[in-house]
């Protein structure tokens, strides 16, 4: 029996041992409310309602280089806005713009000037946290981006009855910047005037 017919048999089990482990990592909580968002060919995109949080993933299906790290436009990343007041206007007040902050790879907290402009990091303090991955998961078997934000249900949803929201996905190795929904014309990045709207 050769080598690699030997290494074959022993590398099977171990391979699908960790596809398993990478498909219950991100497969849904028992009792979670499950709302799909973005679901293409590119992108997949959902929110799971849970013990008074909301967890947002975003997996790039079609990129499979690991590039969740590091400074844009040499990376991969994800921002969400959030219209929390749902008045389809972007508040300074209210609304919001979480992203990463790519020298501490940690969850970057901003609110907006209008449609064109946010503060920064740190502009306010939020109970959110992010996660980046290279993982395979169950709607994409190889390893790919996944970026994880999870959210206190009362932080971005107030009422308890849904959200509006926007999307903003950068792949490096691709070469691509998708918005969800695609900006109306004439509005700036952070325009809250087309958005996600979900509903529990």
């Amino acid at each position: 029996m050769s080598r690699i017919f030997r290494g074959g048999f022993l590398a099977a089990p171990v391979v699908c041992l960790v596809l398993l482990l990478s498909f219950e990592a991100f497969s849904q909580a028992p009792n979670a409310e499950r709302k799909t968002l973005v679901k293409n060919k590119e992108h997949l995109a959902y929110i799971d309602r849970a013990d008074g949080k909301l967890t947002l993933v975003v997996e790039l299906l079609s990129d499979f280089s690991d590039e969740t790290k590091g400074s844009p436009p040499a990376r991969d990343f994800v921002w969400v806005g959030i219209d929390i007041n749902r008045n389809k206007t972007s508040d300074s007040g209210p609304d919001a713009i979480f992203s990463v902050d790519p020298k501490a790879n940690t969850l970057c907290a901003q609110t907006l000037y209008g449609e064109q402009a946010t503060s920064g990091c740190g502009a306010f303090a939020s109970a959110a946290t992010y996660e980046a991955a290279f993982v395979g998961t169950a709607a994409q078997a190889k390893p790919h981006p996944v970026f994880t934000f999870v959210f206190p249900e009362r932080e971005i949803m107030p009422d308890g009855k849904g959200l509006n929201l926007i999307l903003r996905v950068h792949s490096a190795e691709i070469g691509s910047v998708m918005n969800y929904p695609e900006r109306a014309p004439g509005k700036g990045m952070y325009s809250f005037s087309k958005t996600i709207s979900v509903k529990f």
